[in-house]
């Protein structure tokens, strides 16, 4: 849908869209960071609330329900780790969104650079 198809709504800025499906983001980043250390960032409660959330209850590790906390919004999540491959992928599941969540990041090394995808 472009925007010459929408009509917006009276008196405001929004508008509704009604999707046929779950709209799906992809992105990347170059890290100049080994991918070990990059796997431990996102796996490790310790470094991650240093730049995602502030609070976790555990270690990302497959199988494992954690919540995650961001006490400067007052909000807290469940989260489902599903596929943990060492310094490789990160795959896990936020609940509490309807539809849940399901991120998934893909560690790639070449030509000493580290790229999480």
């Amino acid at each position: 849908m472009n925007l010459q198809q929408m009509e917006p709504e009276t008196g405001t800025n929004q508008v509704n869209l009604n999707f046929k499906q779950v709209p799906i983001t992809k992105t990347g980043m170059l890290i100049r960071k080994p991918v070990a250390d990059v796997f431990e960032a996102f796996i490790n409660p310790a470094v991650t609330a240093k730049f995602w959330f502030t609070k976790s209850s555990g270690r990302l590790e497959g199988g494992k329900q954690l919540q995650w906390e961001w006490e400067m919004y007052g909000i807290s999540i469940p989260v489902t780790a599903k596929a943990i491959e060492r310094n490789k992928r990160n795959s896990h599941r936020m609940g509490g969104i309807q539809p849940p969540h399901h991120r998934g990041m893909d560690l790639l090394a070449s030509k000493g650079r580290h790229n999480l995808r």
